[in-house]
């Protein structure tokens, strides 16, 4: 676009980093960062390439950048080691192409004026600070309602999200933007046979996991942390590991963190999460890095971990597909929930015949919204100037089902794990450890392409709530079997339907704990059983400095302090809950100050994008 464009850009891509490699080839500016030794940048006239990812990626940019891609007529096709993100600039042919990892973890997101010109970026705010948008409020009712866009949405009109295995193609003589689909996850026939997969799925775990350098595993008590510990220590020396939680220091879970790590034999290191997780100048600096605050104890684990030694934090997260949590039981509550669970571990394994029109009307109709109604925190002005409606938002979700069918996803089994996977796993949970970018190299073990490819053509019934996982370790890593689960009583060597009945046991517990903890007015202690433990939020003090520091003027700020007042007072369960909704919304505030050019002026609503 105009240089302008570009100056404001590169300005405000490389402030949170200080300083990052920019090379300007005509009237063209590529820039990148990457913590060292990594490389994010390279060129070979008449081309620049750059990188955004993981660990691995930039090492490969630093050895052999040729090997992470090839070219064709219809744009990048990036290999299977590639676990991150490439931009190639051409000069000769006036050409951009960009191709994006299948899982869609790191972000990518471009805008095209007809007759101006193509940014983009990996974060959105910017591209925002440079066309100064305005404000598609279906994207900010998407991020409040799941933390995640629906389709290709962000909070900009004209700022697009490139979504997951896509690649494009922008032509600078003909101005034209094309897009393409690459990723075949879930397209591929499934496979039932669990024994002949097993020590493939093993093999390609140990092939991902990080082993050229110091590594921090963000440790619980779960299924994909164990995993992944038991593979990490069979890849790598001990010593070249330390295991990493933080929650409530008390409870049960990080017990069992400390156990496993201690059964494996590497270092283990706990942190509380208080309200130095919630600092604003820490925060300011995690939004302008990574622009997602909703898990503001792994931004702190990123810092705190890089300054221990390791130079890259891991984490099971992207796991639940191989586990098989990302069914049709994520999408329901309650009683649904635990029949739909329990089918899936005592019914067939076999894989579902393709969907047929029937059956993807009625996918359709089950995840569609029936009613949207205003968010809470949003002033009811705000919400009645945007005239959002459910049909739009159905629109949205018709599309990104729609995209999945033209990738090849035939059954409903795969197109609810897909379409889960690609918005909460990919957008939501896969948060976490980006968090951690902000400060240090990640790792993401379990969203390596060749190892997803396996997992996605196990029928869910093969994988469910952690099958796989457990006959991994049972073959692979017995000791650490020897220890329950943190969400369940029974021991991890036991059926998983009897792991699932102590699971509802100890809700039950934990549920009857948190009433008589409220109606003793504190006298009974609350549950220690989960890492989670936001209970010093109940004072009021982060809670009320960020919302003072809200700046636009889409927020009822009256509601979201009487909802932290509500906490003060003490209303029955976890603090958790608000913390998750309080960043969301500050995500949200920040995201919006990036067109005002300064971070004073309020962003005044404005009618949602039509598409």
């Amino acid at each position: 676009m105009a240089p302008a464009h570009h100056k404001i850009c590169s300005e405000v891509f490389a402030q949170p980093w200080g300083a990052c490699d920019i090379e300007v080839v005509g009237s063209t500016t590529i820039g990148a960062h990457a913590h060292a030794p990594g490389n994010a940048l390279a060129s070979t006239a008449p081309s620049v390439w750059v990188a955004d990812g993981e660990a691995s990626l930039y090492a490969q940019m630093v050895q052999s950048p040729s090997s992470l891609w090839r070219r064709d007529g219809s744009g990048l096709h990036l290999s299977s080691s590639c676990r991150g993100n490439i931009a190639l600039w051409n000069a000769a042919a006036s050409q951009l192409t960009i191709g994006t990892e299948w899982t869609g973890s790191f972000p990518l997101y471009y805008a095209a004026r007809p007759g101006e010109g193509f940014l983009f970026a990996s974060r959105m705010s910017v591209i925002a600070s440079a066309l100064q948008p305005t404000c598609d409020a279906m994207g900010v009712v998407e991020f409040l309602r799941d933390a995640s866009f629906q389709s290709d949405r962000s909070y900009w009109t004209g700022i697009r999200r490139l979504q997951p295995g896509q690649a494009l193609i922008y032509d600078v003589a003909t101005d034209r933007v094309t897009v393409s689909e690459r990723s075949q996850l879930w397209a591929s026939t499934s496979n039932d046979d669990q024994r002949a997969w097993l020590e493939e799925v093993w093999d390609k775990l140990g092939r991902s996991v990080e082993r050229d350098r110091a590594v921090s595993i963000m440790m619980s008590g779960g299924w994909d942390s164990r995993t992944l510990l038991a593979r990490s220590v069979a890849s790598s020396p001990p010593a070249k590991l330390m295991a990493y939680s933080h929650g409530d220091p008390r409870s049960r879970e990080i017990r069992l963190a400390q156990q496993l790590s201690g059964a494996a034999g590497i270092a283990f290191h706990q942190e509380p999460i208080d309200g130095r997780c919630y600092d604003l100048s820490a925060l300011q600096t995690g939004f302008d890095r990574e622009e997602h605050l909703v898990f503001p104890h792994w931004h702190r684990a990123g810092r705190l971990a890089a300054a221990m030694g390791p130079r890259v934090v891991t984490a099971g997260v992207y796991g639940e597909v191989l586990g098989g949590h990302y069914g049709r039981a994520m999408l329901l509550q309650g009683s649904a929930k635990i029949r739909e669970v329990l089918s899936g571990l005592v019914g067939a394994r076999h894989a579902s015949p393709p969907a047929s029109s029937r059956d993807l009307a009625a996918l359709s109709e089950f995840l569609h919204v029936r009613t949207l109604t205003r968010p809470w925190p949003v002033h009811r002005d705000w919400w009645e100037a945007a005239g959002i409606t459910a049909d739009e938002l159905n629109g949205d979700i018709d599309r990104d089902l729609a995209r999945l069918q033209t990738r090849g996803v035939r059954t409903v089994d795969q197109l609810i794990e897909a379409y889960v996977s690609e918005h909460r796993g990919s957008q939501y949970i896969n948060a976490q450890i980006r968090s951690c970018r902000a400060h240090t190299d990640v790792s993401l073990p379990f969203a390596e392409r060749t190892l997803l490819e396996c997992a996605c053509a196990f029928p869910l019934g093969v994988k469910i709530h952690n099958r796989l996982n457990q006959e991994m370790l049972r073959r692979f890593a017995p000791t650490l079997l020897r220890y329950p689960m943190a969400a369940t009583l029974a021991d991890a060597r036991r059926p998983l339907i009897v792991q699932e009945a102590s699971r509802l046991i100890r809700k039950g517990l934990e549920l009857g704990r948190w009433r008589l903890h409220f109606a003793s007015r504190g006298r009974v202690q609350s549950p220690r059983l989960s890492w989670v433990n936001f209970e010093f939020l109940r004072d009021g003090h982060e809670l009320r400095a960020i919302v003072e520091d809200l700046r636009a003027d889409l927020w009822d700020k009256s509601a979201i302090l009487s909802r932290a007042e509500q906490l003060a007072d003490g209303i029955s369960g976890s603090a958790h809950p608000m913390s998750d909704q309080v960043m969301k919304i500050y995500t949200v505030d920040l995201a919006l100050r990036a067109a005002t050019g300064a971070h004073s002026r309020p962003m005044h609503a404005a009618a949602h994008a039509t598409r």
